[in-house]
This record gives C-alpha cells, structure tokens and sequence, in this order.
C-alpha cells in the first residue's frame, strides 16, 4: 500500500498526510491477517485442501499447504472420470471432509466429488466476486480473506 500512497500523494500533494496515514492503517491490518493465517496453519498436521479449481496456488504456497484441484484454472472445466476417481481415492484416503468451491461459479463439479464420497462443500472466495452491493455492505479484502481463513480451519481441525 505504501506504493500506492506515494502515488496518490505526488498526483495529490495537498492530502499527503491522509494517504500515508491510510496506508500505514491499512497495512497493519494486512499484517495481521498474515499473521492470522500463520498462526492458524503453524504446527497443523493437514495441510492439504481440495477446491474445485486451481484458484488458490498463491495462498497455498504462502502458508506451506497444498491445494488439490478438481479441475484446472478455470471453474467451469470438467474433470475426466478418471480424475474424479483419482479424487475420491484421495479424498478418503487423506480423511477430507471439506471440498472448496466459488459462491460465483456453478459449484456443480464439487458437489458431484462431495456426493460421491459423503463431504461437506464449502465456500473459498478469489475476491473476484465481490460486487458493488458487496462492497456497500461493507466487504472488503480483509473480510473476504478472513471468512476464507474460517474456512480453511475447517481443513486443519
């Protein structure tokens, strides 16, 4: 954020100090959801999260976990049967009780993997969703990125 307050205040020098003084808040407040997510996953043993699609590869390689896609990056490719199967032996093999899917995207892939092997589906957010009425209520990154951290604990527990 500090980059972008350096901007804002050379375009805008008349309000340098609010820029900094924003920035400085909200960077304490990205530090603590780093720190939040560090301290969710440090010592945990799963470490292994299946979603629907590869959305997640920055998160998981932040925090030392491996995400398991059941497709590639795009929410709406299909796996092949043998994919699936690969999955489900995964899926009960490594004791996995959630699957991660889009609020965005059709959760329909997922919830064929859930069926088939008696899980629970449940909501990852890429942030790419988040709508103007969203963002009214009073949605942001650092709430997006929290309810996805609540998610995940879900994983390690």
């Amino acid at each position: 954020m500090t980059t972008i307050a350096e901007g804002l205040a050379k375009a805008d020098p008349d309000n340098t100090d609010a820029y900094h003084e924003n920035a400085a808040t909200y960077n304490e407040k990205l530090q603590a959801l780093d720190d939040a997510f560090k301290t969710a996953f440090d010592g945990a043993e799963n470490r292994e999260f299946v979603t629907q699609h590869a959305a997640f590869a920055y998160l998981a390689k932040r925090y030392d976990l491996t995400q398991v896609a059941i497709s590639g990056l795009s929410p709406e490719s299909e796996p092949s049967p043998a994919k699936l199967a690969e999955l489900t032996d995964f899926v009960q093999e490594h004791d996995v009780h959630y699957i991660y899917y889009e609020e965005n995207a059709s959760s329909a892939i997922a919830e064929t993997l859930a069926n088939e092997v008696g899980v629970e589906l449940l909501v990852l957010s890429p942030i790419e969703g988040v709508s103007q009425e969203d963002q009214d209520a009073g949605m942001d990154y650092i709430k997006v990125m929290e309810a996805n951290l609540d998610a995940l604990k879900k994983t390690i527990q």
